[in-house]
């Protein structure tokens, strides 16, 4: 008799068991978090406008959604913090991954928000483990885990509503499916998150040329034929989006003072040649990524990781918004280099490595006590300008080694 079925493991329920436990147990913090503390809530107004659209027929991007957002805000006894902005500036296709939310009632919506983003991080954690190659031990990976998931910047994002960590992790994912060769998939994953252009168009551009010198034309076409199917399904659903969504934008930003990098803000130390030193560090960090756009088509397969990592600090480096978020894209380029440290240096290395990331992990959380609050108000220069460029460095650094010593560094034994 042939057997339909095979017994599942008590263990393996057991596992299911306490990640259910651990996703109810973070929506409780999170609705205690959310009572207590103030934060900047960049969830609400996208959500009032999709709950505008879907259940009145009202125009997602006027100005009226705002109201809508503040009522839910008060109702809901959050103590969330309302952006400057008038109204949704999402384009539409990133407002897609808030429609399923808006159906809910904004305090349900916003703690299952909360949790999905919570979600991504520990994914892109992870995924970010596995693109790096095998660990020896369990030890190292839930240290690096735990330390993606309690950063502040981490937190910070999590707590406020903003989009970045989930589109953080669609694009790990998506190179995820490209290392395992399912391009259509990752394709789409591209194209999915190509809304959020300011963080995504680094990394799609590498993408773009990295698969057509490996000649893998799936992924171009998937990229381009998704992004072809969302934009043509959203004009059907809204056809005036695109000029709707111009205005709004262009009303929001309307001159340049907005556009704040971190490199931006490293030349404002020195005000007396802030324009040239900007010029000067956005011209040097972008001939250095043109220099590995150009070289990615003869790397070897297995520096993918490295060029993965390097790419994703660079697209952090030219945030225009410089959002506290947007950090989240460093957590695979930290991964590698405490990988390498370990493997180079072996314990000292290891030592060291975890010495600045409790550094990096604790003193955020001092700087702003003993009143802790997630809104823009805070101003963590070292972390948001010192500590990428300190990574990237470490990347270099990585490349230098692994040319020298190339079974270290991609090892997977």
């Amino acid at each position: 008799m042939i057997k339909r079925y095979q017994r599942t493991a008590i263990p393996q329920y057991l596992i299911v068991g306490i990640i259910l436990l651990a996703l109810v147990g973070l929506g409780f913090l999170s609705k205690f978090m959310m009572e207590n503390l103030s934060f900047m809530d960049y969830f609400a107004i996208p959500w009032a406008a999709g709950r505008a659209w879907l259940l009145e027929g009202q125009n997602p991007y006027t100005s009226d959604v705002r109201p809508l957002a503040d009522e839910a805000i008060r109702i809901s006894g959050f103590l969330g913090i309302m952006p400057e902005t008038s109204g949704l500036i999402h384009p539409m296709i990133n407002l897609l991954f808030f429609l399923p939310f808006s159906l809910v009632p904004y305090t349900i919506s916003r703690i299952l928000w909360v949790v999905l983003l919570g979600l991504s991080v520990f994914l892109t954690a992870n995924l970010s483990l596995k693109l790096m190659g095998k660990w020896t031990g369990w030890g190292g990976k839930f240290a690096l885990i735990l330390f993606s998931v309690v950063w502040f910047p981490a937190v910070f994002s999590i707590l406020t509503g903003d989009l970045n960590p989930l589109v953080i992790l669609l694009i790990v994912l998506s190179v995820h499916f490209i290392q395992i060769e399912q391009d259509t998939a990752a394709g789409f994953l591209f194209a999915a998150v190509f809304g959020s252009a300011p963080i995504t168009l680094i990394p799609l551009l590498f993408v773009i040329i990295w698969s057509i010198s490996r000649r893998r034309w799936s992924i171009i076409v998937a990229i381009f034929s998704g992004l072809a199917f969302l934009i043509t399904v959203t004009i059907l659903m809204f056809p005036s989006w695109p000029i709707d969504w111009l205005k709004v934008v262009l009303a929001e930003f309307s001159n340049w003072e907005w556009m704040r990098t971190p490199l931006s803000q490293i030349a404002a130390f020195l005000p007396g040649i802030e324009q040239f030193l900007s010029l000067a560090l956005h011209g040097i960090i972008g001939l250095y990524l043109l220099v590995i756009l150009i070289t990615s088509a003869r790397r070897r397969e297995k520096e993918f990781s490295w060029l993965l990592c390097t790419v994703l600090v660079i697209a952090y480096l030219f945030n225009p918004t410089n959002q506290l978020s947007a950090i989240v894209l460093l957590i695979p380029a930290i991964i590698l280099v405490v990988k390498v440290l370990g493997e180079r240096w072996r314990l000292i290395g290891k030592l060291f490595s975890w010495i600045v990331l409790i550094l990096i992990a604790g003193v955020p959380w001092i700087l702003v006590s003993p009143e802790i609050y997630f809104t823009e108000n805070h101003a963590l220069p070292i972390l948001q300008i010192i500590f990428p460029l300190v990574i990237l460095i470490g990347l270099v650094w990585v490349r230098w080694w692994a040319i020298k010593f190339p079974h270290l560094l991609y090892r997977n034994d």
